[in-house]
């Protein structure tokens, strides 16, 4: 039995009737490498996580008036996290994107996000 690690996350628009949900999935091994570079990026660019709404909102660690408002800064982070995504030591198997409707997910994931770590296990 294969068992397979991964991370997804959920993006809505207040004004459409879905979600789309999308994520990586890839053997544990190759999992945990991947993990770990991710780790190193984020370290080398001092930030402790990465939150695509956060970074391109300019809130959180990448709010205005910080070393972040240059942007060759955030081009070249986006690039270390785009590499680390790509490497073909580490590259998750799986890119999964989902389109769901908003009733459905909430009915479905009412007390709790369908997204974050997960693992699974495969015969």
């Amino acid at each position: 039995m294969a068992v397979y690690r991964g991370y997804c996350d959920e993006s809505e628009e207040l004004s459409s009737d879905v979600i789309i949900v999308a994520g990586l999935v890839a053997p544990t091994n190759r999992w945990e490498s991947f993990e770990a570079n991710w780790r190193i990026a984020l370290a080398y660019h001092k930030v402790a996580y990465f939150h695509g709404l956060e970074f391109y909102n300019r809130k959180g660690p990448w709010a205005f008036g910080t070393e972040w408002d240059n942007e060759n800064k955030r081009g070249l982070f986006i690039r270390d996290l785009i590499a680390v995504v790509q490497a073909r030591e580490t590259k998750p198997n799986i890119a999964v994107i989902s389109i769901v409707s908003k009733s459905d997910y909430r009915r479905r994931f009412a007390s709790s996000s369908a997204c974050a770590r997960f693992n699974v296990a495969a015969l």
